[in-house]
């Protein structure tokens, strides 16, 4: 009687892994035979040792049913693709792991190891099956290392052997003696050199997977475990390395900014300081600094929101006028405003005087002879104050008693 899953003597489960196809069925046959087991037999004993989703697969096929065992076994290789095991790596994928590598720092032993153990694995299968020479795989391990790294294994192999080929790579187990060498761990200057940020993650790393490989030795229940407690806490400590970094450039991103806001509202105060209160920028000016910061209030003057109009620009008003305006306020009359270079503020009781010729009779806004000015284009009125202008857009500047024309 065969032995049952799980004891000594029995092969492992089969899940279904094309890696493990071949070995599985090696191993249950050497078995059977070791118990005399018959050919109808084996085939029905066979799924005891198979995961369900491959006992389902068994059981549908019809060299299962008709209890051939030669046929089940050829089967079984083909549907679980056992050929693709032989056929797992080819040299497009030495050159991309070259590729790789090359544009990677190497700072440490632990890294160079690493690499070691990446390349090794996929081009020693290459060498063993007849796809790669020892030469080609010497110098796609060479094109693997970046060029700072070169240099430094190039100095060293070249000085040791001043009579070198050049025309041939140099050897693999070579180059590895001169890395063990230059990345050797306790050298006397470790702590004389500030080392980089990277070398700094990469030793923690390999302290943080010492002290939970230690631990998993001893109290580990299994081997998947063991592995899955190693990942999980590697990438914990990927998360927190990549956090406190991410919150260090996000503090100096923040005092660069602070220090740069600063210095604008000093050169905001600084220029606010040399223009006039009633300057139709200083509202803008003043509005941008408090925004920037609300202490500004208390440094500098708030903006006149609406400024006096000038004497220059008020409307002429004549001593018989004005003084008929102020008799008619003692009075109690109604002031009516008028629109710019027109009749002066006031209740007018005499005739209508225009500003631009100087007739009685109407205003400055339907002068036939400012009109024909218009047309001619020699002056034009200002869309937003209607004030008259001449032509290049210059203010039209006259006396108290003057006219325009």
């Amino acid at each position: 009687m065969l032995p049952p899953l799980g004891s000594k003597s029995a092969p492992t489960k089969f899940s279904g892994n094309y890696e493990d196809v071949k070995t599985f069925l090696r191993r249950y046959e050497r078995l059977c035979n070791a118990y005399n087991v018959r050919e109808a037999e084996k085939c029905e004993r066979i799924i005891d040792y198979c995961s369900r989703p491959v006992i389902r697969l068994i059981e549908s096929l019809q060299s299962y049913r008709a209890s051939s065992w030669t046929q089940l076994y050829h089967d079984l290789l083909e549907y679980y693709d056992a050929n693709l095991k032989e056929t797992r790596y080819n040299v497009r994928d030495i050159r991309k792991l070259a590729r790789k590598w090359y544009k990677k720092k190497i700072p440490n032993l632990r890294t160079w190891k690493k690499y070691q153990r990446e390349f090794i694995t996929i081009s020693r299968w290459l060498v063993s099956k007849l796809k790669l020479t020892k030469d080609e795989e010497a110098v796609y391990f060479w094109h693997g290392i970046n060029k700072a790294l070169r240099r430094r294994i190039e100095g060293t192999y070249t000085a040791r052997n001043p009579n070198i080929d050049l025309t041939q790579a140099f050897p693999i187990d070579a180059i590895n003696k001169i890395a063990q060498v230059t990345f050797t761990r306790n050298r006397f200057d470790t702590n004389l050199v500030d080392s980089d940020d990277e070398s700094d993650i990469e030793r923690d790393e390999y302290m943080s997977d010492s002290s939970s490989g230690s631990s998993d030795s001893t109290n580990s229940d299994s081997e998947d475990k063991s592995d899955s407690s190693t990942e999980d806490t590697k990438k914990r400590h990927r998360k927190t390395i990549k956090k406190k970094r991410f919150t260090k450039k996000a503090s100096d991103r923040g005092k660069r900014e602070k220090a740069t806001e600063t210095s604008e509202v000093a050169d905001l105060i600084s220029h606010m300081s040399r223009m006039s209160i009633n300057d139709p920028n200083y509202a803008v000016m003043y509005y941008q600094a408090i925004k920037k910061d609300p202490i500004c209030k208390d440094i500098i003057r708030r903006p006149q929101i609406n400024p006096p109009l000038p004497t220059d620009r008020l409307p002429f008003r004549s001593p018989l006028n004005r003084s008929i305006g102020m008799n008619n306020i003692a009075t109690g009359a109604n002031s009516v405003a008028t629109m710019p270079n027109s009749i002066p503020l006031g209740v007018r009781q005499g005739p209508l005087i225009c500003y631009g010729c100087g007739q009685e009779g109407h205003g400055i806004r339907i002068c036939p002879d400012l009109d024909k000015w218009f047309r001619n284009g020699t002056i034009k009125r200002d869309p937003a104050t209607l004030r008259v202008l001449l032509a290049n857009g210059d203010e039209v500047r006259r006396g108290p008693q003057e006219t325009i024309l």
